[in-house]
């Protein structure tokens, strides 16, 4: 191999580990640290007595805790729970994310190569499915909601 063509593998191989060093550190565990404790009165809480709060459970994502988390190990797995949150208030409710919906199947293969491999769902019910069940006309008689299904023994 000629000196100049050496010269070239070397530099591309350093770099190469270089570029493999850095991004291996944004994988390190970096707690933040504890913001100091406030000192101010917290306002007082009026909700109006018609204000609640309900959590749709979507679906379970398990996963390799190195893609869950910063400081995870690859070599462990993390489970996390996939859920939409319904503020019913009396001026409008919210809607706090939409958790699994209809279109997952699809939207689980633009992931990368190696997080579709590190990865495994549970699909369950959407929420539009289970607003839609409760109260077709706009889920009004939200209690009727079954309690959160207990997850499957693997």
């Amino acid at each position: 191999m000629k000196p100049t063509a050496r010269k070239v593998v070397v530099t591309i191989t350093v770099l190469a580990m270089l570029s493999f060093g850095l991004l291996s550190s944004t994988f390190v565990a970096r707690p933040l640290s504890a913001p100091p404790p406030t000192t101010e009165p917290l306002p007082p809480a009026s909700p109006p007595p018609e204000m609640a709060m309900y959590v749709l459970p979507t679906g379970l994502v398990d996963r390799s805790s190195g893609f869950a988390y910063r400081g995870g190990s690859f070599l462990e797995r993390s489970d996390s729970y996939v859920a939409a949150v319904l503020l019913k208030h009396p001026r409008g409710d919210l809607l706090i994310d939409s958790g699994f919906g209809h279109g997952i199947d699809q939207q689980f293969k633009l992931n990368p190569a190696a997080l579709r491999l590190s990865t495994r769902y549970e699909r369950w019910t959407p929420s539009a499915d289970q607003l839609a069940a409760v109260d077709p006309r706009g889920y009004a008689d939200l209690p009727r909601l079954l309690p959160e299904p207990q997850r499957p023994s693997r």
